[in-house]
């Protein structure tokens, strides 16, 4: 299942690093106005910088479920748990997003299809969507340190 993840993110990243270089690609036919390409690449740019955060999240996981074999506490498994927890759903929510998200290099024909208010609209509101999904998995990746920091064996 790792692997799976592993290669599936390798997968996105590969598409959202992909410019409009080719000019056998259809997406260099669309033109979107300047304010819905500046708000296109503002949610772009906000997902590339806190993607490759997931790769702390994957690392903090692996080592709180260690600590969680072995720890005897009850009040310090179930913090590691609920640490578990939050981590996994900034991982998750990440990857849902990244999966809902409507991929210029993908999705030309959502584009070529809506107006400019209902394409501002829709990239209006999935940057707030990446920020949420950013907070979640910043201040997991916060927690779980603290923690490790504090409980260091």
């Amino acid at each position: 299942m790792q692997l799976f993840k592993a290669l599936l993110l390798f997968f996105i990243l590969i598409l959202f690093s992909c410019g409009q270089t080719s000019n056998n690609s259809k997406t260099a036919d669309i033109k979107l106005n300047p304010k819905v390409d500046s708000l296109y690449k503002l949610v772009v740019a906000k997902h590339d910088e806190v993607m490759p955060k997931d790769k702390d999240i994957m690392k903090l996981l692996k080592t709180l479920r260690q600590m969680l074999e072995t720890e005897k506490d009850s009040a310090k498994k179930e913090k590691i748990l609920n640490l578990l927890q939050v981590l996994q759903s900034g991982h998750d929510a990440m990857f849902e997003w990244m999966r809902d998200f409507k991929n210029l290099h993908l999705d030309n024909k959502f584009y070529e299809d809506k107006s400019e208010k209902e394409l501002l609209d829709y990239l209006n509101a999935e940057e707030i969507n990446i920020e949420r999904v950013a907070k979640l998995m910043l201040e997991g990746i916060e927690g779980a340190e603290l923690f490790l920091k504090n409980n260091n064996k």
